[in-house]
């Protein structure tokens, strides 16, 4: 009795994932399996399906993201009755089918995400007693959500005041709110980050670095470039930061280092 093919190895030969010699293999297995014939039969068709309405949702990834996952939500939801209806319908091919979707629609997940992710973060406490005038508006938009339009207005206060004496917090406010814009989710499995986003917020953190002699403002930042390098699935150098971090004995010392910690053992299963 052949072995069942598990239903995740036909999703990545329909997504054109799998290495020219184990797409041979799998196709031969496949031969011989009419079960997994039909499951790719319908994994296929969903995912032309997928590639033709899922064009519209792409543009809107990009312009504005609020709204694309609203309207991702909508059409993955739309996707399962059309699945209930084929006549092979399983319960696996319609996850797998889902799968496909998100894949497709959204752009390569982090392997770090959740360590990355800076969902919870809030910069209020490092600044907490500096006086900022002018910082006020931008720090309301960041605890709203809006995080580009905060880091904009953070960007705006650094070109209008190049030798304020706030320029380090500017910075520093800066990178915050554009590695939390970068940062993108479909539920807790998908977890990734816009590149470019990550980069402009750690040039600002570097700038908060070069400038600051304030001890928690220089914990934050190294905590926030570790986290930006993981983003970008860089582990030397966002373990570089968080040793620095744990060196210096602040408030984010422990968890610097479950973090280092926590990246070893994914290492070890790499």
């Amino acid at each position: 009795m052949r072995k069942k093919i598990p239903i995740s190895k036909i999703v990545d030969f329909a997504a054109g994932r799998l290495s020219r010699e184990e797409s041979l293999a799998l196709l031969d297995e496949i031969e011989h399996d009419q079960h997994a014939s039909q499951d790719l039969d319908l994994i296929a068709s969903m995912m032309d399906v997928i590639e033709k309405e899922g064009d519209g949702l792409l543009a809107e990834r990009v312009a504005r993201p609020v709204t694309f996952r609203s309207q991702l939500r909508s059409f993955v939801s739309s996707l399962v009755p059309k699945i209930q209806a084929h006549p092979v319908f399983s319960g696996a091919a319609a996850f797998a089918a889902v799968f496909a979707a998100l894949m497709l629609l959204l752009p390569p997940s982090s392997p770090y995400g959740t360590l990355a992710s800076l969902r919870d973060f809030d910069f209020g406490a490092t600044v907490r007693g500096i006086e900022l005038q002018g910082f006020d508006v931008a720090f309301d938009l960041y605890r709203e959500g809006d995080y580009e339009e905060s880091a904009k207005m953070f960007e705006r206060y650094i070109r209008a005041f190049p030798r304020s004496k706030l320029l380090e917090y500017a910075h520093y406010s800066a990178g915050a709110s554009y590695l939390r814009w970068s940062e993108w989710r479909a539920s807790s499995l998908f977890i990734g980050f816009d590149r470019e986003r990550v980069q402009e917020g750690m040039g600002h953190l570097h700038d908060a670095v070069r400038l600051s002699i304030n001890g928690r403002l220089l914990e934050d930042a190294h905590w926030l470039l570790a986290k930006g390098n993981l983003m970008l699935s860089d582990v030397e150098q966002a373990s570089s930061e968080l040793r620095i971090v744990v060196q210096m004995g602040g408030n984010r010392r422990e968890d610097a280092a479950g973090i280092i910690r926590a990246l070893q053992v994914v290492q070890q299963q790499r």
